[in-house]
């Protein structure tokens, strides 16, 4: 399971992310984005970085 936390320069969680990897697939599982945050591009910018991981063979 990949977990990642979208923090702002402050440090304050902005969003997260959960995928999985399993039998080489990376499936997204969620995305969110604090209410006060969204339509910022914050949950794009998780998708692509979820969508960076590579995925290793088994």
């Amino acid at each position: 399971m990949i977990r990642l936390a979208g923090r702002l320069d402050d440090g304050q969680i902005a969003g997260t992310a959960v995928a999985w990897l399993s039998h080489g697939s990376l499936t997204l599982h969620f995305v969110g984005t604090q209410p006060e945050y969204r339509r910022r591009g914050i949950g794009a910018a998780m998708i692509r970085t979820v969508g960076t991981f590579e995925l290793m063979p088994f």
